[in-house]
């Protein structure tokens, strides 16, 4: 008996070592905390692929606009040749992309603070950064 419990230990140990090897990659491109975000959205254009604000769905209202973000802070947004413009700003401390667009509906709707939640070379997602809030903006790239 003694044999079959040392063997059980043994077996044990094992597989709690191994999965105590497997470390999550920190600085996937995923991470919201990622560095990159800043390098990754002044990339290309970029297009609303959802938009929620308080559960209701909104992102047909940004249907055919493409958003660049350049790295100085300029923001446009640009639908059937009318541009529109703004700033956004990346605080890495709080983890926060700031969204400011000059004008009336629809972009008023995303002019605020947002979590960052999601990063990736083709997806930005990000949450209002108000926890009262369930504001959900999705960037996808165009």
């Amino acid at each position: 008996m003694k044999t079959r419990s040392r063997q059980l230990k043994v077996i044990f140990l094992s597989i709690a070592l191994f999965f105590g090897a497997c470390k999550k990659d920190d600085n996937s491109s995923s991470s919201g905390n990622s560095s990159n975000v800043s390098a990754n959205i002044t990339s290309g254009s970029w297009r609303v692929s959802y938009f929620s604000e308080s559960g209701d769905d909104y992102t047909a209202d940004f249907s055919g606009y493409v958003f660049v973000f350049a790295t100085g802070g300029q923001l446009t947004a640009t639908k059937s040749g009318v541009t529109t413009n703004g700033t956004w700003s990346r605080d890495d401390s709080s983890n926060k992309l700031r969204l400011t667009i000059f004008s009336s509906a629809p972009h008023e709707k995303i002019s605020d603070d947002w979590v960052v939640v999601e990063n990736s070379s083709s997806m930005i997602k990000l949450n209002d950064d108000n926890p009262a809030r369930t504001d959900i903006l999705h960037f996808i790239r165009n």
